[in-house]
């Protein structure tokens, strides 16, 4: 059985924005509080995020950090 916060209806936004006399266009996939808020969610508020497209799917994943040598 699927879990309501595990599965969230959303869009894409499209926000038209200008910076010296250029037009452009943003988007953004808006994400419910209540699925970030919950404890399965798998991202943390500041991790960097990678998105690719396979097969036709939009997937995220965190970008591993590089561990410092000493």
């Amino acid at each position: 059985m699927i879990d309501k916060m595990e599965i969230a209806e959303t869009k894409i936004v499209v926000a038209r924005k200008k910076n010296k006399g250029k037009e452009y266009e943003t988007y953004s996939i808006y994400l419910p509080k209540k699925l970030v808020e919950d404890p399965k969610f798998p991202f943390n508020k500041d991790d960097i995020l990678l998105v690719k497209i396979e097969r036709r799917k939009l997937v995220i994943e965190r970008k591993r950090r590089r561990k410092v040598k000493k």
